[in-house]
């Protein structure tokens, strides 16, 4: 029987989604025997917990929720629009409305001199607050493994709708 790209591409996202929504699986690093996450300041550790290679100045005032593991598989819709700060809170604002992003764990956001910055994980910067940006990934709802998954609590004031973030496509 032969599977269509697009269902093949579908039955590689929903797998871990599954799975990972009936408790096969764990991120790295918890155990089944504690429910309450370690948390590291990304100034410091980098997605597996080793230091990494290059200076990050966090900015305290920006919450950036990140997962604590990188995702194996990504939605593929596109979300664009302008990289901003609202209420303290990252998000992408466009023709489309504000997404907060939930990034993935192998990027930083570093203020260079008062400028936002988003960085990847070689410490290159690939977008600043008020530039256009283009994320893969999707629309998700908050839910209490979404919430799991999370490095850090959102804080109340950062409010849907959520995106989780594929890949980077671009920032111009």
């Amino acid at each position: 029987m032969m599977i269509g790209n697009k269902k093949l591409k579908l039955i590689v996202w929903l797998i871990p989604l599954v799975a990972s929504l009936l408790g096969c699986t764990a991120p790295a690093g918890s155990s089944p025997q504690s429910s309450t996450p370690t948390i590291r300041s990304v100034s410091t550790y980098g997605p597996l917990g080793e230091d990494i290679p290059f200076a990050v100045t966090p900015d305290p005032t920006v919450h950036f929720p990140q997962l604590r593991t990188r995702s194996a598989a990504f939605m593929e819709a596109l979300l664009q629009g302008k990289l901003a700060v609202t209420e303290g809170c990252l998000r992408v604002t466009g023709s489309g409305g504000s997404h907060l992003v939930i990034w993935q764990p192998d990027f930083f956001v570093n203020n260079n001199k008062g400028v936002i910055e988003i960085l990847d994980r070689n410490g290159e910067v690939v977008a600043r607050v008020g530039e256009e940006i283009r994320i893969g990934g999707g629309e998700v709802p908050l839910t209490e493994k979404l919430k799991q998954l999370l490095r850090e609590p959102l804080p109340e004031q950062c409010r849907g709708p959520y995106w989780s973030m594929g890949e980077l496509v671009s920032s111009e």
